[in-house]
C-alpha cells in the first residue's frame, strides 16, 4: 500500500512538473512572438518610425527653447548664489520667474500630449491600422492624449511627493533607532522604492493600448487588471524589452563616440526613435496578443 501511494505521488509530481514546463514554454512562445512581431514591423516597415520621428523633432526643437528659457534664471543663480542660499529659494523662483515657469510647464505639457499621441498611433499600428490612419485617428483622439498627459503629470507629482514622504519617515525612524539607521536608509528605503515603482510601472504600462477603445478611467482599470494573473510573466517580458532598449542605447553611445560630437544629436535622435518605437510596439503587441 505504501509503495502504491509513493508511486502515485511520483506520478503526481511528474504531472505537475510537466504542467509547469508547458506553461513556461507557452509563456516563452508568447514573449518571443510579441518581440518577433515588433522587430519584423520595424525592419520591414520603417514607416512605422514616423510617429516617434515627429516627436523627436519636436523634442529637439523644444529643447533649444527650454535652454533659452532657463538661461537667465541659471545665470542669476550663479551670480547671486550667496543671497539665494540664505533665502527661500522656492519663493524666489515663484515670484521672480513666473513667466519662465509657465512657459516650461506649457512646453512640458505639450511634449506629453504629442508623445501620448505618438504612442497611441503605435498602439493602433500594432492593432493592424495603417500608419496614416493610425496617426490621423490618434490626432483626432487628442482629448484622450490630453487626459493621459494630465494623468502622467499627476503620477509623477505623486511619485515625487511619495518619495520625499517615505524618505522623511525612514529618516525619522533612523533618528529614533540609530543602530539600524544605515541599513534603513541605504538598503531598505531604496528596496521599498524600487518594489513600489516596479509594481506600479508594470500595472499601469498597458494604459495606452487599452486607451484606444476606452476612456482613461477604464483604460487604467484594464491595464491594472491585465497583469493580475501574469505579473511575473509581464515583468520578464518588460525585462526583455529593457535589454533590447539598452542594446540600442549602447550602440548609439559608442557610435556617437566614434563619429564625434558633430553627429551626436543625429545619432542620439536615431537611437531615441528606434528605442521608443520598439518599446511602444512591444507593449502594444503583448497586450493585444
Amino acid at each position: 500500500m505504501h509503495q502504491i501511494v509513493k508511486i502515485n505521488k511520483n506520478i503526481q509530481d511528474i504531472f505537475i512538473k510537466k504542467i509547469y514546463l508547458i506553461f513556461a514554454v507557452l509563456v516563452l512562445e508568447m514573449i518571443v512572438s510579441s518581440l518577433k512581431q515588433t522587430l519584423t514591423k520595424i525592419l520591414f516597415n520603417p514607416f512605422t518610425l514616423i510617429p516617434v520621428i515627429l516627436v523627436v523633432i519636436f523634442n529637439n526643437f523644444s529643447g533649444s527653447i527650454i535652454t533659452s528659457i532657463i538661461e537667465r534664471p541659471l545665470i542669476d543663480f550663479i551670480l547671486y548664489y550667496e543671497t539665494y542660499s540664505e533665502s527661500n529659494l522656492l519663493f524666489i523662483v515663484l515670484t521672480q520667474y513666473p513667466v519662465e515657469i509657465l512657459l516650461l510647464l506649457g512646453i512640458g505639457a505639450l511634449n506629453l500630449v504629442i508623445s501620448s499621441i505618438a504612442l497611441m498611433a503605435l498602439a493602433r499600428i500594432a492593432k493592424g491600422d495603417g500608419i496614416i490612419d493610425a496617426i490621423n485617428d490618434s490626432v483626432l483622439d487628442w482629448k484622450k492624449a490630453l487626459a493621459l498627459a494630465f494623468f502622467i503629470f499627476i503620477a509623477i507629482f505623486l511619485g515625487i511627493v511619495s518619495f520625499f514622504l517615505l524618505g522623511s519617515i525612514f529618516n525619522f525612524i533612523a533618528d529614533l533607532i540609530p543602530q539600524i539607521g544605515a541599513i534603513l536608509l541605504l538598503i531598505v528605503f531604496p528596496l521599498v522604492i524600487t518594489i513600489l515603482g516596479l509594481l506600479i510601472a508594470v500595472k499601469t504600462l498597458f494604459i495606452i493600448p487599452a486607451l484606444i477603445k476606452d476612456n482613461l478611467k477604464k483604460a487604467i482599470q484594464k491595464s491594472w487588471k491585465f497583469t493580475d494573473n501574469k505579473y511575473w510573466t509581464t515583468f520578464v517580458y518588460l525585462l526583455a524589452i529593457a535589454i533590447v532598449v539598452y542594446i540600442v542605447a549602447f550602440i548609439t553611445q559608442n557610435a556617437s563616440l566614434m563619429l564625434g560630437e558633430e553627429y551626436e544629436l543625429i545619432i542620439f535622435s536615431i537611437g531615441d526613435v528606434i528605442a521608443t518605437t520598439f518599446f511602444g510596439l512591444a507593449v502594444s503587441y503583448y497586450y493585444y496578443n
